[in-house]
């Protein structure tokens, strides 16, 4: 028994030794799991320079969270008006567009023919555009109205993003070029300076486009003296006054057309009467000659006298005896 007594006990020591062990275990994977499935924190915040210094991949993935809060906008209008004289609605038109910081990119006037016209082109800036469109409607009556914008947040932030990416690129050859010894790697690292640099400028004058276009926004102007208002146009034209206007323009048109026929026809009717006259005249020559015909020919004389009557004796009769 007293053998028995410390192999009991070592063997329940061995059992809470092993038990302690499977514990600590359970708690050693627990913790090693959470920290697995948590991102580290110099990861997470790393990420996004590690995107920037990327180049192109920027623009190709810009996301909509990635956009600035400020959109940039490229504005672009049309307004027709109708005015009495076009000459004199070009200057004053373009003193007030002058006058709202604008200027005239392109025109196209034409004041000879009968119908004169204006096509101007103005840049003004972006936030002026509306007192712009208010400016050219008060030279005469607005006819029609157009405006369309376009949203170009994400070219400008692509292009940004490509001109940061060459800038430090040409940084880099510029070092390894200042450290470079051998002829090989020198012309090779100046031809490819010279390739990002080109690049670059590229992206600039890109860049300066479209900051232009997102400033100032385009705004053509016609000018002309026809037309009729949109609203107009759209009104239901119905009713006794609406009947009598048209009838009246019916009236009006067939007048034209038959005014427009006689003026066609009149310069022909002096040829159509000398034609007529010389028809009458063959015709009357062609009937007295048929006359002459049908009576016998033509009048030689007088007519041949009748033939006496020849008078035959009576054979005399016999006596009677």
């Amino acid at each position: 028994m007293r053998d028995d007594a410390p192999v009991g006990t070592t063997a329940r020591a061995v059992v809470l030794a092993a038990a302690a062990c499977a514990l600590l275990a359970g708690c050693g994977n627990d913790g090693d799991d959470s920290a697995a499935g948590e991102p580290p924190v110099d990861a997470a915040e790393t990420a996004p320079a590690a995107t920037s210094a990327a180049g192109g991949a920027v623009g190709e993935g810009t996301g909509q969270a990635d956009l600035p809060a400020e959109r940039q906008i490229v504005v672009t209008g049309q307004v027709s008006v109708r005015v009495e004289d076009v000459a004199a609605a070009v200057d004053v038109v373009r003193e007030r567009m002058v006058a709202l910081g604008g200027y005239l990119a392109g025109s196209d006037v034409a004041l000879e023919s009968d119908r004169p016209t204006a096509e101007l082109v103005f840049r003004v800036p972006t936030d002026r555009y509306d007192a712009a469109v208010t400016a050219a409607a008060e030279s005469g009556l607005l006819l029609s109205q157009q405006a369309s914008t376009d949203d170009v947040t994400r070219e400008v932030v692509d292009l940004d993003a490509r001109a940061g990416a060459l800038e430090t690129s040409i940084e880099r050859l510029t070092t390894f070029l200042a450290q470079a010894s051998d002829v090989e790697d020198l012309a090779r690292l100046e031809a490819e300076l010279v390739e990002r640099e080109t690049a670059l400028d590229q992206i600039r004058a890109q860049q300066r486009t479209l900051a232009d276009r997102v400033a100032d926004a385009t705004l053509a102007v016609r000018l002309s003296t026809q037309g009729r208002p949109a609203a107009q146009d759209d009104e239901d034209d119905s009713g006794f006054v609406a009947g009598l206007e048209a009838g009246a323009r019916l009236l009006v048109g067939a007048a034209v057309v038959v005014v427009t026929v006689l003026g066609f026809l009149l310069p022909l009717v002096p040829v159509a009467a000398a034609v007529a006259a010389v028809v009458l005249v063959v015709r009357r020559v062609r009937g007295g000659r048929r006359d002459e015909a049908d009576d016998g020919g033509p009048d030689d004389g007088p007519p041949p006298p009748a033939p006496e009557p020849q008078h035959v004796p009576a054979d005399p009769s016999p006596s009677a005896t």
